[in-house]
């Protein structure tokens, strides 16, 4: 669904962007001043699972992503990068399964390394979103990025001090 501009009386194409709440990121000043589809994450109930983010394409269902951090050289870890990626992102489709086709994960590994669907996927949504909105998730997957790194360079630190 479209977002209308009363004082234009024209219909927008652009698709609106919520999620990525203050809560969990703090936006910069420009990212909030140069799209205006920006929103805080919306649950219908409290209980249910909340995807990281959603957009609702003109003419199209709601569809929801949500980002996971994969460390690629963990103990759990496959044979190769590829299979660790592929399985993370088969574990948050099965925990997301009641949004169906609606959902899409977003699987990257702590290197940045992207899962081979998850990088298409990635690809199709800068592209529904425009360049600003684009810039402001990539911005935020960053900022994910490097607080994975942060925290595992602090277990490891913790782990050998001791």
């Amino acid at each position: 669904m479209a977002a209308t501009s009363a004082e234009q009386g024209r219909v927008s194409t652009r698709p609106t962007l919520s999620g990525l709440s203050a809560s969990r990121f703090a936006p910069s000043a420009a990212a909030t001043t140069t799209s205006s589809s920006l929103s805080a994450v919306t649950s219908t109930r409290p209980s249910e699972l909340r995807a990281d983010f959603s957009i609702v394409p003109a003419g199209a269902s709601r569809q929801y992503y949500d980002v996971k951090i994969v460390a690629i050289n963990a103990a759990s870890a496959h044979v190769s990068p590829q299979s660790t990626l592929a399985a993370a992102a088969a574990a948050k489709c099965r925990k997301y399964a009641a949004l169906g086709p609606w959902f899409t994960p977003l699987v990257v590994s702590a290197g940045g390394l992207f899962e081979k669907k998850s990088a298409q996927d990635f690809k199709k949504l800068q592209g529904l979103l425009g360049e600003a909105s684009s810039r402001f998730v990539t911005a935020k997957i960053a900022m994910s990025l490097t607080r994975a790194r942060a925290d595992s360079a602090l277990s490891i630190s913790t782990r050998t001090a001791v």
